[in-house]
């Protein structure tokens, strides 16, 4: 593969870590903002192509009001308004939330025309997880590409997703991950929890899309998957052993074991990319990370290097 293909890929895929996350104490007091009351109202600051930027959502800056969820906490939500590039080449927006003290803003974005009427939105389920090992932090990550002059959007907002605030989001231990990546039996090991809160720390980053067909079908392995950030209400009690299981962000294996190993998959995609089926590659290692590997995506990137 030609090295400039490459480089349009990872720059489409991978995340940036240019500078760091902002080490701050978070403000939950979400009630006591002085703004604001609208979209209409909030403060915009302009987005542009090419760059990399960590936002802090939490009660030291504007918020807005919310419907009543029922859940604990309050009924105002953090959020940053920014004034979408006028581009006539569609480029791909990366929001990302690191995973911090067993905690993780549960994010919500929402796309509107120049009249702030809804184009499109995104919540948490559209958002996919990560673990360390994956291309940066412990995470998890949406990827969108927009078209602004299409579909005549102009704004977009950032804000928690009610829905899921206090909803526990199940990790995947780092031992586990390399027991799987070598394709050996680690050892059992309690299940890791992040709950989704409603302040926290979010990651922006924003690429040229050069509407390379390869892109589009990577981005596809992150993007809109309802699974990723699958979630519960509560974690597993110990007190009771017919406790419900929480809904995990990777699917529990189902099929028989030859069927759902990484090896199994990891032959499917070998043979995809040998035969020049590049779509097939790509639909193999979605349906990897659906079974739980989720090094599915770096492998096929590495494979595509070669």
């Amino acid at each position: 593969m030609k090295k400039n293909q490459l480089a349009t890929i990872l720059l489409g895929l991978s995340l940036t870590a240019c500078s760091s996350i902002p080490d701050t104490a978070l403000n939950t007091v979400l009630n006591q903002s002085a703004c604001c009351e609208s979209f209409a109202t909030l403060s915009i600051q302009p987005l542009t192509i090419n760059s990399q930027q960590y936002v802090i959502l939490d009660g030291n800056g504007q918020t807005l009001p919310i419907a009543n969820n029922g859940n604990e906490g309050s009924d105002r939500s953090p959020a940053k308004a920014y004034g979408l590039p006028q581009t006539a080449a569609p480029f791909m927006l990366t929001v990302s939330a690191p995973i911090n003290n067993n905690q993780v803003i549960a994010p919500a974005i929402a796309i509107y025309d120049d009249q702030w009427q809804l184009v499109e939105q995104h919540t948490t389920e559209d958002f996919h997880y990560f673990t360390g090992s994956l291309g940066g932090l412990e995470r998890i990550e949406g990827k969108f590409i927009l078209s602004t002059q299409l579909n005549n959007m102009a704004y977009m907002v950032i804000q928690h997703d009610p829905q899921q605030i206090g909803n526990q989001l199940e990790r995947i231990h780092p031992e586990q991950e390399f027991a799987e990546s070598q394709n050996i039996i680690g050892n059992k090991r309690l299940p890791l929890y992040a709950t989704l809160a409603p302040v926290g720390v979010v990651e922006i980053t924003t690429q040229q899309h050069f509407g390379n067909p390869v892109v589009d079908l990577l981005s596809s392995l992150t993007a809109k998957q309802a699974s990723a950030a699958a979630v519960s209400k509560t974690a597993p009690s110990n007190a009771s052993n017919t406790a419900p299981e929480p809904i995990s962000a990777t699917p529990k294996q189902t099929a028989s074991a030859d069927t759902q190993s990484w090896h199994y998959f990891k032959q499917q995609i070998d043979e995809a990319m040998n035969s020049g089926k590049l779509k097939h590659a790509v639909d193999w290692a979605n349906k990897a990370e659906s079974a739980g590997h989720q090094q599915a995506k770096d492998y096929l990137l590495d494979t595509l290097a070669q």
